[in-house]
């Protein structure tokens, strides 16, 4: 998978975990399209599950090996809540002045996370 497909797909992610319900919009009209983020991500393991406790093991282990540069980027990343930060994973072609659809849906996005 290339660094821009697997780019795209984080930025997907990200934007469906922070905006479950987002309706894209599409053509002049700008006519919602619901997405159905079940079809997407799957639902979280049950709660005391051997794959919740697997999955916690699996965050503990990635606290107790991270690098001091990683933490000070995931710092930055939570001071930065915008689009700037998908910037560092995209690459110089993430500028939103040249990517007007790009900008609608994180605007959108933004203004979802806010009514939270």
């Amino acid at each position: 998978m290339s660094s821009r497909t697997h780019g795209t797909r984080m930025l997907l992610a990200a934007v469906l975990t922070v905006c479950p319900t987002l309706s894209l919009a599409r053509g002049p009209a700008m006519a919602a399209i619901p997405i159905d983020t079940g079809a997407i991500l799957p639902p979280p393991p049950p709660e005391g599950s051997a794959q919740q406790r697997a999955e916690l093991e699996e965050l503990r282990h990635i606290q107790a090996v991270r690098m001091p540069d990683r933490l000070a980027q995931v710092r930055w990343d939570d001071a930065h809540e915008d689009p700037t930060a998908f910037a560092g994973v995209i690459g110089p072609a993430f500028d939103l002045k040249t990517l007007p659809k790009t900008a609608a849906l994180l605007d959108q996005v933004m203004k979802s996370r806010r009514r939270w």
